[in-house]
């Protein structure tokens, strides 16, 4: 039996639940600067999430795991830390 390595793009979504679910919870005061820079936050995480699971990560990522070489491994890494990277400064230039 053999055990299976979790991609680094599956890897990279677990850690960014693991800080969504660290996170306090909202507090619902809207005014709260805390609360504003929270949310903002969150949804970053949430857009950093949501570009790991489009299709070119996703497929670029399973053949890296179907093919098991580490070059192809690296270059899904690649592809899906930019995409990430990416989201989140889009969603931080949106709210600036």
């Amino acid at each position: 039996m053999s055990t299976t390595i979790p991609s680094d793009a599956r890897a990279a979504a677990a850690v960014l639940d693991a800080l969504l679910d660290a996170m306090p919870p909202p507090t619902g005061r809207i005014g709260n600067l805390r609360a504003q820079e929270d949310a903002r936050i969150r949804k970053a995480l949430r857009a950093a999430q949501r570009a790991l699971e489009e299709p070119g990560v996703r497929e670029l990522d399973a053949l890296a795991d179907e093919r098991g070489s580490e070059k192809l491994r690296a270059a899904a890494a690649g592809v899906a830390q930019d995409r990430a990277l990416r989201a989140i400064q889009r969603t931080y230039r949106r709210r600036s």
